[in-house]
């Protein structure tokens, strides 16, 4: 638990004003200092298992630092990335994945109090009716913060409790008015609920003929409320807002994941390099898969298939739909190789939840010879 209360804890220190590397450094070393004292056997982790990716992500990474002009900071940052996620791959395992999970949800509700708490305090500063994340960091960047602990806990707690810290969440996000965040704990939500729904099976046909009686009564007054529900969806997300809303193109990001994709084809193979984006100059993509191409080249595929393959080998019975709703996220922000609880929990769920066995039905035992 202690793990992924370290991994979700960067909100500390812009709540106590610590320099957000200064505190990515500490966590790590933490992580390793933990690791020397505690871990045994080194084959028994996610990071013997996954060393081999490990290792090609170092190399290309490196190919791409060497090859392009990156700051000494972005050196570190990149580094720190592959060094912070192989600490906690040995720290967890498929047993005590749970536990970490519960660590990581505490140290995202513990950030998501404090922040509704300063808000009612007048404490966070709103720009157009926008506020800003602690300290007056970007408000996507809390937001991504509270739409990955939300994730996490839909992937191993009840329905019941995962809609009740939705609504805490989801309430902390929409005063940064994080859009794709607040779509993401939706949908997580959702997918909990049909995890429930398809484990159950909905054997009893009590429960069959409740779900079509409400499914028929809830579609003709969807349609009857249409106008006023569009409306309140409308205001909700801004579709109409003069700046961010469905005219301005995603806030500009068609025009940014377009920038994202020249800068891939100017360089395929080693990538533009983690500085190639510039907020004023040359914004980043807005796009995980957009994002990762500019930044490591042709590369970037490569670690694109290793994660969906590492989805398709989780077995089918755990609840593993609410991983579908990073889409979202994935869609509409650039973080790639971050630190930040998102994308950072969502490489560590991928790499080391339990993988599919080979079982043998008993219609097709093997035959055995007289």
């Amino acid at each position: 638990m202690a793990v992924g209360l370290i991994d979700n804890s960067i909100s500390i220190s812009y709540i106590i004003g610590v320099d957000y590397k200064a505190w990515y450094a500490l966590a790590i070393s933490c992580k390793l200092i933990i690791s020397f004292i505690a871990v045994k056997k080194i084959r028994a982790t996610p990071l013997y298992r996954h060393s081999k990716f490990l290792l090609l992500l170092t190399f290309f990474t490196l190919l791409s630092l060497l090859s392009n002009d990156n700051s000494s900071s972005t050196w570190l940052t990149s580094l720190g990335f592959i060094l912070g996620l192989s600490s906690t791959l040995c720290l967890i395992n498929e047993g005590n994945i749970k536990s970490y999970l519960e660590g990581f949800l505490r140290g995202g509700l513990l950030a998501a109090t404090i922040y509704i708490y300063f808000i009612s305090q007048g404490r966070i500063i709103d720009t157009f009716g926008r506020f800003s994340y602690f300290a007056e960091t970007h408000p996507n960047l809390g937001s991504e913060i509270f739409a990955g602990t939300l994730i996490a806990t839909a992937l191993f707690s009840t329905t019941k409790r995962t809609i009740f810290l939705a609504s805490i969440l989801i309430y902390a996000t929409s005063f940064m008015q994080g859009r794709a965040a607040m779509l993401s704990i939706i949908a997580a939500v959702v997918l909990r609920i049909a995890c429930d729904i398809l484990q159950k099976g909905m054997k009893r046909s009590l429960e069959k003929n409740i779900y079509i009686i409400s499914f028929v009564l809830i579609i003709p007054a969807l349609v009857f409320y249409s106008v006023e529900l569009f409306s309140r969806i409308s205001e909700a997300f801004l579709l109409d807002d003069s700046y961010r809303g469905a005219g301005s193109g995603f806030v500009g990001r068609d025009t940014r994941w377009l920038n994202g994709f020249y800068a891939y084809l100017e360089n395929p193979f080693f990538g533009c390099g983690f500085d190639c984006f510039d907020e004023l100059l040359n914004p980043s993509a807005h796009n995980f898969f957009i994002n990762g191409l500019a930044i490591l080249g042709s590369f970037a595929i490569y670690i694109y298939a290793y994660l969906l393959k590492c989805t398709y080998n989780t077995p089918t019975e755990l609840n593993t739909l609410p991983l579908l709703s990073f889409l979202i996220l994935m869609t509409f922000n650039d973080r790639f190789m971050s630190l930040n609880p998102y994308p950072f929990i969502l490489y560590v769920v991928l790499m080391t939840l339990p993988r599919k066995t080979k079982t043998y039905s008993p219609n097709k035992a093997p035959a055995i010879k007289k």
